[in-house]
């Protein structure tokens, strides 16, 4: 996914990529900003520029926070000024360029760095839990030294608990030795290398009897038959399901390739469900959905 900052001509956004970011530009236009949801390499991507397309993706004013003191790299992008959802192409107000920084944070940042991880996958539910907490009991019921696999990409939720200190079996009202509290990181695997281009206008169909919602890039007159409308998934559906890549008729996608009057096309469908309320899934590009109703 591309992000973009600060609205500029091509000569001023030249000028501002050498500034320090954060500090407002010579032009005093506020900074928005945006924190990535991975744990593993948490990020901020930061802009002055900011429509309706960029609040719905998670853009929020003020500056990214200090801790983000690692310089990523910054990209200057075009895109039409106040529909970032459109494509340059369609634009009917005007095109510019605007930067944007990408962020991280340094070592010295990262909390308990001297505190050793451990997991435990569950098979059944293609998850894996993290915790910097070890005892007897959490050994017993799977815990192995290590951090999550990098496939767990994705962070479902964050969970604080208050364990027995050394026997976690253990009742409060029991415990020999003092309540401690220990964070427990619940992870998932996310959808590899999604990179929808950022303006690509979107379509979306919401399964109910699934409680899942379709999402592509792609219409014709048989999708809108099937309930296919503009606009991206609901932001409840939060969890990356599945991204499959379909070869139609385009244009004609009831039709069987085989006597397709036209060209054939491939096309992306993502499936989004519904996770946790603590998920924070990084925003994705305005999609188009259909709710499979029969389904």
């Amino acid at each position: 996914m591309k992000l973009f900052v600060a609205t500029c001509g091509v000569a001023v956004c030249a000028a501002a990529a050498s500034t320090l970011r954060g500090v407002t530009t010579e032009e005093h236009k506020p900074f928005y900003h945006m924190e990535g949801s991975s744990r593993r390499n948490p990020i901020c991507y930061e802009t002055t520029y900011i429509d309706g397309n960029y609040e719905s993706q998670g853009f929020v004013i003020g500056a990214c926070d200090s801790k983000y003191s690692d310089d990523l790299g910054h990209e200057t992008v075009e895109v039409c000024d106040g529909h970032s959802e459109v494509n340059i192409k369609d634009c009917t107000t005007q095109v510019i360029d605007i930067v944007v920084y990408k962020l991280g944070r340094d070592s010295d940042g990262v909390e308990d760095p001297h505190k050793p991880f451990y997991h435990l996958e569950s098979a059944l539910e293609n998850v894996c839990y993290e915790t910097t907490y070890i005892d007897a009991h959490y050994e017993e019921n799977g815990f192995v030294i290590g951090a999550c696999d990098e496939s767990y990409d994705s962070v479902l939720a964050k969970d604080d608990e208050e364990v027995c200190d050394g026997h976690s079996e253990i009742n409060e009202k029991n415990c020999p030795t003092s309540m401690i509290e220990i964070e427990v990181i619940k992870l998932g695997k996310a959808t590899d290398d999604v990179e929808d281009p950022p303006h690509s206008p979107q379509y979306h169909l919401v399964a109910e009897m699934e409680a899942v919602c379709y999402e592509t890039n792609y219409t014709d007159a048989h999708y809108e038959e099937n309930g296919f409308v503009l606009g991206v998934c609901d932001e409840s559906f939060n969890t990356i399901i599945s991204k499959d890549t379909e070869t139609i008729c385009n244009g004609h996608s009831e039709e069987n390739i085989r006597y397709c009057p036209d060209d054939t096309v491939n096309i992306t469908i993502y499936k989004f469900g519904k996770a946790t309320d603590d998920v924070e899934d990084p925003p994705h590009s305005p999609q188009y959905h259909l709710v499979a109703e029969m389904e």
